[in-house]
């Protein structure tokens, strides 16, 4: 059945042999707990954050900088398993701020905001939602920005020297907002993932980088560039 809130709401009162359910945390939390009150099995997969940590050691930047901002910018963001933020040496974010300049206006021209390629925000609602993430963050938009509540559209977005705290790394975003935690040893780069829970994959290039990851971090599956 096709249906929101209120046909989910009454769904989840029936008795189920089980649940499975996609979405995000807060709603995975609902679902679980309307489940156990029936004892119904459950498997959640639910949205997190998505890290890609870049070093020196990447044989190519510009083709990681575009597979990153294409699987960034696919359905405008709004897929499981769009990259969320980058952890990079502070001497590689110039380098990839201007290649993502290049690589966007190379997949949509110089207006992407209104390009027939770039997908819209699937409603007014989210649409409001990642408004108001991107007017609080604290940190710098070097890329984009621009946002059209009438087309619900925004800008593939690129936001530097944002902290861990900042309202960028709250949730999943789920749109096209990309941004850089610059940082020196992969240490920091692991505490950044741990703490930001639900994460979904790092990119990285290095076999032992992969490792370290994998055994430090929970829920983590690692793709090379």
């Amino acid at each position: 059945m096709s249906g929101g809130v209120e046909q989910t709401t009454a769904l989840l009162n029936e008795r189920f042999d089980y649940i499975f359910y996609t979405g995000s945390t807060r709603v995975g939390r609902i679902v679980y707990e309307a489940a156990a009150k029936n004892l119904t099995p459950v498997t959640l997969e639910l949205g997190g954050k998505s890290p890609v940590y870049l070093d020196d050691s990447v044989s190519d930047l510009e083709v990681a900088v575009k597979r990153i901002l294409w699987g960034k910018c696919m359905n405008s963001g709004q897929t499981c398993v769009a990259p969320d933020y980058i952890l990079c040496e502070p001497s590689l974010q110039d380098k990839i701020v201007k290649l993502s300049k290049k690589l966007l206006k190379g997949f949509y021209g110089n207006d992407a905001i209104k390009s027939s390629d770039f997908a819209r925000i699937i409603n007014d609602g989210n649409f409001n939602r990642l408004d108001e993430l991107l007017n609080a963050t604290k940190g710098d938009i070097a890329v984009g920005g621009r946002r059209d509540a009438g087309e619900r559209s925004i800008e593939p977005t690129v936001v530097t020297n944002v902290k861990g705290d900042d309202s960028l790394m709250k949730d999943e975003v789920s749109t096209v907002y990309l941004w850089w935690l610059t940082l020196f040893p992969i240490l920091s780069g692991v505490n950044v993932i741990f703490l930001t829970s639900y994460n979904l994959f790092a990119v990285v290039d290095v076999i032992l980088v992969v490792v370290f990851i994998v055994t430090n971090t929970s829920s983590c599956t690692t793709h090379p560039t």
